[in-house]
């Protein structure tokens, strides 16, 4: 047990929260200011030492360094990401790098020798397993499971957003239930963002957010969306994400669709852009095959979209409220039927959303961190 008011020297791996403006990104960033409020209010002093060392420049904004809530260590090399592994497990670590640290969080699919601190890391979700080649291609899933490999024999703890994902971690991983900790992440990080009007559709629309991937099923969305659109003649679909692997076909697609001029793919956006869409849609649609969460929903009810969404992997978990209809990704007529049914719902009816937050998430966060400490 730590003694009251010792600083906690936490590591922290913010390398994807430098360049990814969206998905694990744009997560790991908002647990991290969740986790510093979190402390702050128990009244647990914090030395945060940020591992932040890419070859790229930083394409999103640095936290602080300065404060009592500041980031007091900082490892910000150049450093291309496949040196990482090679580099730190020569020389002494990721936490000698940082001057010595109490505990170390990770990202299980970015690895890092810790070295001399217990270390607990982040898995998302398994899809380099489960989907293999399809979602990723083979080489992007080798490495992730390459990975994932060198992080278990260090590993304290391993913090997954799901219970489908504990389940897939212990059956894949051959981690121990016990050693696997679900901590859910926060659909209500966009409710603090200014909005960032920009122009609509006329007419009603349809609001899918999430990279452009095979994994998101968007063709099969297409499909159902353009049931609707026969009949739905005001009804627009916006899709807001960066092209990912295997986006060309879908890109495609859509442009070849005999909807076409409804349908528009506006590329990645900042949080006030996805705040003010969210706001506005007639119907949020996430007809994904697979999720080890699924943020974009959640951030949709909390903004009081109406949802639409696979019944499959972890989102049925979350997305139980009466604003959501969930269907058979791989069953276009299902799809639509969801949809079609999330359009009839209307915002002013709905009950305010009260799922997962980043609040709850930090304080999840925390007690596996503690068990962490206390373990080793």
């Amino acid at each position: 047990m730590r003694a009251r008011g010792v600083p906690l020297r936490l590591g922290y791996d913010y390398r994807a929260a430098l360049h990814n403006r969206e998905g694990i990104g744009r997560a790991q960033r908002l647990a991290l200011g969740a986790l510093r409020r979190h402390l702050a209010t128990r009244g647990q002093p914090l030395e945060l030492g940020l591992f932040a060392a890419t070859l790229r420049a930083p394409s999103v904004p640095l936290p602080e360094r300065e404060g009592p809530a500041g980031v007091e260590r900082w490892c910000g090399w150049r450093l291309p990401a496949r040196w990482a592994w090679p580099l730190t497990r020569t020389t002494g670590g990721a936490a000698a790098w940082l001057g010595g640290l109490d505990l170390f969080l990770g990202l299980a699919t970015q690895p890092l020798w810790v070295g001399n601190a217990p270390s607990v890391a982040v898995l998302y979700d398994l899809l380099f397993l489960e989907g293999a080649g399809r979602f990723l291609g083979q080489a992007g899933a080798a490495r992730m499971a390459r990975a994932v490999e060198r992080w278990l024999p260090q590993l304290a703890r391993l913090q997954v957003p799901s219970r489908h994902v504990a389940r897939a971690a212990a059956q894949h991983l051959g981690l121990p239930a016990e050693r696997i900790d679900v901590v859910p992440l926060g659909g209500d990080g966009l409710l603090s963002s200014a909005e960032l009007p920009m122009a609509l559709p006329p007419g009603r629309f349809v609001l899918t957010v999430g990279r452009i991937d095979p994994r998101k099923n968007l063709l099969a969305g297409l499909r159902a969306f353009e049931r609707l659109a026969e009949r739905e003649r005001d009804l627009h679909w916006l899709l807001v994400g960066p092209a990912g692997f295997g986006s060309g076909p879908i890109l495609a697609a859509l442009s070849a669709s005999r909807h076409s001029q409804r349908v528009r793919w506006l590329g990645a956006l900042p949080d006030g852009a996805l705040r003010f869409l969210y706001a506005r849609c007639s119907a949020f649609f996430f007809p994904s095959e697979a999720e080890g969460f699924g943020l974009p929903p959640l951030e949709a009810r909390y903004l009081g979209a109406p949802v639409a969404a696979s019944d499959r992997t972890a989102l049925p978990e979350y997305l139980t409220d009466p604003g959501c209809r969930l269907a058979d990704p791989h069953d276009d007529r299902a799809l639509a039927q969801a949809l079609a049914e999330a359009l009839a719902l209307t915002r002013a009816a709905l009950p305010a959303y009260c799922g997962p937050t980043w609040d709850g998430a930090a304080e999840a966060q925390w007690r596996s961190l503690e068990r962490a400490l206390r373990e080793t």
